[in-house]
C-alpha cells in the first residue's frame, strides 16, 4: 500500500481529483499512511474542488462526523448536494439521511423518500433499505411499497434488505 500512496500522492499533487480522493482515503484509514484525519479532510477539499463526486462524498462525510474539522451539518448537506447533483448515488442516499435526521436541512419525509428513490434508481443497494423503512414508518399503507424496496435491494445483494423480507413472508 505504500508504493500505491506514493503513486496517489503524486497524481494527487499534480491535481488530479480522483487521485486526491484516493488519497483522502487512505489518510482517513491509515492505510500506506499514517493515520491523520486533517490530511485526509484537506485532500477531501481538493478533490471536491476539481469536482469528483466521491471526494464531495468523503467531504461531506468529514464536516457530517467532524473528522478532520469542525462538525458541521449545513456543509455535509451541501457537500452531498454537489456529488448528487453529479450523479452520485451515494451521496443521494446521504441527502435521503440528511432529510430524515435533519442535517443541514429540516426534517422532510417527501424529501428523504424522493432522494432514497433517487438512489435507488441510480443502483444504490443499500438505499433499498433505508427506502423501505421509510415506507414502513409511513404505517400500513404504505406495507407494499416497503417489500418491493426491500426486493429491489435484495435482487441487489443487499443482506440487510434480505434479512428484512424474511418479515414479510
Amino acid at each position: 500500500l505504500k508504493t500505491a500512496a506514493a503513486y496517489y500522492a503524486q497524481a494527487a499533487r499534480a491535481g488530479d481529483g480522483e487521485a486526491q480522493r484516493r488519497i483522502a482515503g487512505l489518510y482517513e484509514r491509515g492505510m500506506g499512511v499514517a493515520y491523520d484525519l486533517n490530511k485526509a479532510f484537506s485532500w477531501y477539499r481538493r478533490s471536491a474542488g476539481n469536482n469528483c463526486a466521491q471526494g464531495l462524498v468523503g467531504l461531506g462525510n468529514c464536516y457530517a462526523e467532524g473528522k478532520g474539522t469542525v462538525k458541521d451539518g449545513q456543509l455535509a448537506f451541501d457537500s452531498y448536494k454537489r456529488a448528487a447533483d453529479l450523479g452520485d448515488a451515494t451521496a443521494m442516499l446521504n441527502l435521503g439521511c440528511c432529510y430524515h435526521n435533519g442535517i443541514g436541512v429540516q426534517p422532510d419525509r417527501e424529501e428523504e423518500i424522493a432522494w432514497y428513490s433517487k438512489a435507488v434508481d441510480a443502483g444504490c443497494a443499500a438505499a433499498c433499505y433505508n427506502l423501505g423503512y421509510a415506507y414502513e414508518e409511513e404505517g400500513d399503507a404504505s406495507r407494499d411499497l416497503a417489500r418491493r424496496a426491500y426486493e429491489k435491494g435484495a435482487r441487489l445483494g443487499d443482506e440487510s434488505c434480505k434479512r428484512k423480507l424474511e418479515l414479510y413472508q
